[in-house]
C-alpha cells in the first residue's frame, strides 16, 4: 500500500511541525487516541514501534506514517540507539489515506526539506503558514515519486552517465566504485538506491553481469584460454572467475563451452 496514492492529495491543514530529541534509553508507550495524522522523518538514532499490531524499525532516513483515529492499543516506542532526532509534522487532509501505520525507507532526500519546512514554521510571520504548507506539498510529491519508481531528468541523466562509465571501466581488475559515484556527483548510498530503482539490481551485481556476459562472448570464439579470457574481463585470477563463472550461468566456463556447442 502506498502512502500517498491519491495523486491529487489535499492538506486540510497542519497542527505543528516540530523537532524531538531523545536521550533516554527507557521505552515509552503513548496514547492510543490520534486527533491527526503524523508524519515523521527520523534524522538520526535507531527505535523499534509497535502501533496497531504493526512493526515498525525506525532508522536515519525513514519516515513513519500514523493514521487519525484510534488504535486498537497504545503505542510503544523502544529507542535502539540513542540519542536519535525527528521531525514530526501534524497534519489533517482531505482526501483518503491509509487507515494503518506505514513506514518507508532510503528517505534521505528528504531530509533537507524536513529541516527547512521545520525551520519555516518556527518563524511564525506573517507568511511561514502559506511557505510551510508548499513544503510539505513538496514532501508529499517526492515521496509519490519515490513510491511509484518515477525518476526526475537530473536522475535520469544521472544514470546515463553512471551506465556509460560502467560500459568504459566494467573490464578493469579493480572496478573503482567511488570513481563511478564521483563521475555522477553522487554518495555511494544514494547513488546505489537509485541505481537499483533504475536498473532493477545493484551497481556491484550490475558490473558482474557484465563482466561475465563478455567472458560468454569470448569463450564462444574459441580464441582464447580460460585463463586468457578471465584476465581479460578483470577477475584477478582463474579461480576466482571460475567461480563466480559457475554461480552466475550454473555451469564452469568449459562445460559452458560445450553446452553452447551441442544446442
Amino acid at each position: 500500500m502506498k502512502l500517498f496514492e491519491n495523486e491529487q492529495t489535499q492538506i486540510g491543514k497542519i497542527y505543528n511541525v516540530d523537532k524531538y530529541v531523545n536521550s533516554n534509553p527507557s521505552a515509552k508507550e503513548y496514547g492510543n487516541n490520534f486527533r491527526v495524522c503524523e508524519l515523521i522523518y527520523f534524522i538520526s538514532g535507531k527505535s523499534k514501534t509497535l502501533i496497531d499490531g504493526v512493526t515498525i524499525n525506525d532508522c536515519p532516513g525513514s519516515v513513519r506514517y500514523i493514521p487519525k483515529g484510534q488504535t486498537s492499543g497504545p503505542y510503544r516506542v523502544k529507542p535502539l540507539d540513542v540519542p536519535s532526532a525527528c521531525i514530526d509534522v501534524y497534519f489533517d487532509v482531505l482526501s483518503p489515506m491509509p487507515a494503518h501505520p506505514l513506514a518507508l525507507y532510503d528517505c534521505k532526500e528528504l531530509k533537507d526539506k524536513f529541516l527547512r519546512l521545520y525551520t519555516v514554521w518556527q518563524r511564525k510571520d506573517t507568511s511561514y503558514y502559506a511557505e510551510s504548507m508548499k513544503i510539505f506539498y513538496d514532501i508529499i510529491s517526492s515521496i509519490q515519486r519515490m513510491e511509484s519508481g518515477y525518476l526526475s531528468t537530473e536522475q535520469k541523466l544521472y544514470m546515463q552517465k553512471a551506465h556509460d562509465y560502467i560500459l568504459q571501466h566494467y573490464r578493469a581488475q579493480h572496478f573503482d566504485y567511488k570513481a563511478l559515484c564521483d563521475s555522477v556527483g553522487l554518495k555511494y548510498s544514494h547513488f546505489s538506491t537509485l541505481f537499483d530503482k533504475t536498473f532493477g539490481i545493484s551497481p556491484v551485481r550490475f558490473v558482474t553481469k557484465m563482466k561475465i556476459d563478455y567472458a560468454k562472448e569470448l569463450l564462444v570464439t574459441n580464441r582464447f584460454s580460460v585463463s586468457e579470457i578471465a584476465e581479460m574481463c578483470g577477475f584477478e585470477n582463474v579461480y576466482y572467475f571460475s567461480a563466480v563463472f559457475k554461480k552466475q550461468t550454473g555451469f564452469s566456463p568449459t562445460k559452458y563451452v560445450r553446452e553452447i556447442e551441442n544446442i
